[in-house]
This record gives structure tokens, C-alpha cells and sequence, in this order.
């Protein structure tokens, strides 16, 4: 954690903006503390929300700070239809945002993404990835 505060990224009008969170009922944050180092380190900003955040508040939050991206980690046991349901949910409410999505259960159960939902594999292919947003 000392890691990631010591990262002061300007605010700057300019500034690409992240937020980061975990889906209700979703408590492995240790993915998502990496990611958001990650994202600070490229020099975008990031606000975390942290675990198990309420849908509605993701949508509030997305609104109120003008995000131009969501991530988020998927790790819990779901079934593939909640799984599907849930991002589908997440993909028709966040229309104008990308939503980089991670976890086992996106890696394991999801074939088919909606369009502005993008897999992340791994670290070192979303640290490429951040070098072109």
C-alpha cells in the first residue's frame, strides 16, 4: 500500500481517470490494489472504491467523477449466467466507458464480451494496454 500512496498523479483536466472496484459480494481486493498501482504508475488517476461496492453505487460514482474507464476483478464463485448477467447489466448502464474486467471467473466462464467490456489476461498485457490510452 505504501507503494501505491507515495504515487502522486497531477489532476489535470487532461487526465485519464479509472475507477476501480469490486462487485458485491466480492472481497479479493489483493488483484485490484495491483491494478491500481499499475494504473497510477502509467500516470492516470484512479479512484477506488474498493470491495463489494453496491451496482448502483459504481453507476453514481462513474457519473459524478466523469471516468473515462471501470475496472474490475471477478474472483468469487459465480455461475456463468450471473457472471453473463452481471457484466451485460454493468455493459448496457456504463455505456460510454470502457470496463476492463479480470479475475478466474472471467478467464474461465465469460466467451462472449459485450463491446465495451475488455478482457485483461494479466498484468504485463494491461500494463501494454495502458500505454495506449
Amino acid at each position: 500500500m505504501v507503494a501505491i500512496d507515495n504515487i502522486v498523479v497531477p489532476e489535470h483536466h487532461l487526465s485519464k481517470k479509472f475507477i476501480l472496484f469490486l462487485p458485491e459480494g466480492e472481497y479479493h481486493e489483493l488483484a485490484l490494489l495491483f491494478y491500481n498501482y499499475l494504473i497510477k504508475k502509467s500516470g492516470k488517476l484512479v479512484y477506488y472504491l474498493g470491495s463489494s461496492i453496491p451496482f448502483n453505487d459504481v453507476l453514481e460514482t462513474s457519473k459524478m467523477v466523469e471516468a473515462d474507464y471501470l475496472f474490475t476483478a471477478l474472483t468469487s464463485s459465480l455461475n456463468k449466467d450471473d457472471l453473463i448477467k452481471y457484466l451485460g447489466k454493468l455493459s448496457d448502464k456504463i455505456t460510454f466507458q470502457k470496463i476492463f474486467v479480470t479475475g478466474l471467473q472471467v478467464k474461465e466462464n465469460v466467451v462472449r464480451f459485450p463491446s465495451n467490456i475488455e478482457k485483461v489476461s494479466s498484468p504485463l498485457d494491461f500494463a501494454e494496454m495502458l500505454k495506449n490510452l
